[in-house]
């Protein structure tokens, strides 16, 4: 009767299906679309694909960039199946007892459920504790069967907690847990809960390797690529020789937390007990993730290897002939189709169907370039260059949307808010965006011994930027000292309106490092050094000075986005503190240039147009026709007093 039902609800869904597919039979433009792949249909009716990891990876995260084609070139309506993994549904058991007996703890309850289930997880508030435990199993209350004779529960003080105890899915009546109270005093269980058997989706292997790992202070850091981006993760396994750990495990995915969990492995009374897995269940928007073991004071873990799993992605859809398809992918300007057949998804997903067959992605003959670009126009107004003091040749192999990284130089030289940045063709300006880049570049600077005389405690550094004006968002220093705490003061030197130079503290961090630890110091800053020259001090009191052995900073990566239509020179311009920042009308087609896949333009060679305005003791002084004009004013005062004084007799 079921199965009828489903043939039934098909019917209906092929006949919407076919009625949608009527409604886009024009060709599509499908040369804004880098890559194709041929799919096997091996009939008409209703008929489901498997996605790739290549041709989800070469698709937008939401896929929304898919497009099928017939073998009579009609774009054809299809649902995405998107993976469904179900959340855990928990019963509290209806009756529950403890007791005593001999050196155990016996917990007897119901389970007040016929349905299947695969596990249970214990219910107490003892803050610490490891126990032995054996499950059995009865329907009827006198035959009792075992569920699983090896697990161990336990709280550990930091908050780590396994209570969870999974078995192989069945359905019983009544539950008896034994715990082993032979070692430690019993702890109180108050309750318990059922775990229901729920219907996963399926997962297939997912091979990873560890292209990093990181020994960081109290944690080990792993780079795990996924080898494709955007592929929905099921969990990551940690495979492991070691027989006895626990470690609290963080997943990222671009800096931000996608799953946490522990991990662990114990042994008791030959009862072991191990969590290797940590469940994931999420869309994945990257290439890599980052996997974050907490170490604290124990030793790093040995990591033999990764595991992981991921969950297939499908599309179903109508088919009119069997035969050579075409599935369209890689052009992240395109907008999501609005097929109305999306919202039979649900009743397709459980629907039967035919299996397609995907051939292995390859670049689309058609593809033109020229054809994904968004429409932006060419060139902005017309320019004179007569105020600005810097240019840079801009190098690009090619026309489209291009990506251009500023060098240290331009960072240095042009305004603090890059409102003289100015990038010029033939005279006219080309527009741009700037780019949202949160990434920073790191670089090693040269330091020397600055002692002050007055203070024969303090052990102070001279640091020479590399440029003058260039932008720190951070310093970083590691010293070979083994024991010390310090706290460290960053200082600029400054000059007041009268000429008189001091320093400024600009930033400070204390600072402690113990034997066997490298700590380094990092302090995050927001500066221009405008004279290039930083002090780093710290008083030693009673103590030997801190041997510093190398000193970093970092800077911000700053990068424009524009489009060329055109192969004449293009120059970047800066170095211009009275130019008011650009307007231009690229702001509107901000989200379609952004989602084009970018070229890399590089800079140059800088040239230098004109002399740069330093502020000097001159400047401090004032400027001699300043004074001259003083000098008149305060002259012609001194005489209008002496004509207002009155006169003395001859």
């Amino acid at each position: 009767m079921k199965s009828t039902c489903f043939q039934i609800l098909a019917a209906k869904c092929l006949l919407v299906l076919g009625f949608a597919q009527t409604l886009h039979a024009q060709q599509a433009p499908y040369a804004a679309w880098q890559f194709a792949q041929t799919v096997e249909v091996p009939g008409t009716g209703l008929v489901r694909l498997e996605l790739s990891l290549t041709t989800t990876g070469s698709s937008n995260a939401s896929l929304s960039d898919l497009r099928l084609v017939s073998p009579q070139g009609t774009e054809t309506p299809f649902v995405v199946e998107w993976p469904r993994p179900q959340p855990t549904i928990g019963l509290l058991a209806p009756s529950f007892h403890a007791s005593l007996v001999g050196q155990t703890t016996v917990l007897d309850f119901t389970t007040g459920t016929s349905q299947p289930f695969h596990a249970i997880t214990l219910i107490t508030s003892a803050p610490s504790f490891i126990k032995a435990a054996v499950v059995e199993g009865s329907n009827d209350g006198a035959e009792w069967r075992t569920v699983t004779a090896n697990e161990v529960i336990f709280r550990q003080s930091d908050g780590t907690t396994h209570l969870r105890i999974p078995f192989t899915p069945a359905s019983w009546q009544r539950l008896r847990v034994t715990l082993d109270d032979n070692r430690s005093q019993p702890v109180p269980f108050t309750g318990a809960s059922i775990e229901l058997e729920k219907s996963a989706p399926p997962m297939v292997a997912l091979p990873v390797t560890i292209q990093k790992r990181e020994e960081l202070r109290g944690r080990t850091r792993l780079t795990l690529p996924l080898g494709t981006a955007n592929p929905w993760l099921a969990s990551l396994m940690v495979k492991t020789s070691e027989p006895l750990f626990s470690r609290r495990v963080t997943v990222l995915a671009n800096d931000r937390t996608i799953a946490f969990g522990t991990v662990f492995k114990v042994e008791l009374d030959g009862h072991e007990s191990s969590v290797l897995t940590i469940p994931i269940q999420a869309h994945v928007r990257a290439s890599e993730v980052i996997v974050e073991i907490e170490n604290k004071d124990s030793p790093p873990l040995k990591i033999d290897a990764m595991e992981a799993s991921r969950y297939p992605v499908s599309v179903a859809f109508h088919s009119s002939a069997a035969g050579q398809w075409q599935l369209f992918t890689g052009n992240p300007a395109a907008p999501a189709p609005a097929y109305d057949v999306a919202a039979l998804s649900d009743e397709l997903r459980n629907a039967s169907a035919l299996a397609a067959k995907a051939a292995e992605l390859v670049p689309n003959p058609s593809f033109d370039k020229g054809a994904a670009l968004p429409e932006t126009g060419d060139t902005g107004a017309a320019i004179d260059m007569k105020g600005w003091a810097f240019r840079t040749p801009v190098t690009t192999t090619q026309r489209g949307v291009m990506q251009l990284e500023l060098r240290l130089e331009a960072l240095a030289h042009a305004s603090a808010g890059f409102s003289d940045l100015r990038l010029v063709q033939a005279g006219h300006q080309l527009p741009y965006l700037l780019q949202p880049v949160t990434t920073t570049r790191d670089i090693d600077i040269s330091f020397t011994q600055a002692p002050d005389p007055k203070r024969p405690t303090v052990s102070r550094w001279e640091l020479t930027l590399p440029l003058k004006g260039m932008p720190v968002t951070a310093l970083k220093a590691t010293s070979s000292t083994p024991l010390f705490s310090r706290h460290f003061q960053l200082m600029e030197p400054v000059r007041d309106s009268r000429g008189n130079h001091s320093l400024s503290t600009i930033g400070s961090k204390a600072w402690s490092q113990k034997p066997g630890a490298d700590s380094p110091l990092t302090m995050l800053l927001s500066l221009r050094a405008t004279s290039g020259t930083l002090f780093l001090e710290t008083d030693n009191g009673d103590n030997s000075p801190v041997k510093l052995d190398k000193i970093t900073v970092s800077y911000p990566v700053v990068q424009l986005l524009f489009k060329t239509v055109d192969a004449a020179p293009i120059q970047l311009y800066y170095g211009n503190p009275g130019a008011l920042t650009p307007r231009y009308d690229l702001s509107l087609m901000e989200k379609e240039l952004r989602t084009a896949p970018p070229l890399n333009a590089v800079l140059g060679a800088e040239e230098q147009l004109k002399p740069i305005a330093e502020a000097s003791s001159e400047e401090s002084q004032g400027s001699p026709w300043l004074w001259a004009a003083l000098a008149l004013v305060v002259g012609g005062l001194l005489w209008i007093v002496a004509k207002l004084l009155p006169q003395n007799e001859a």
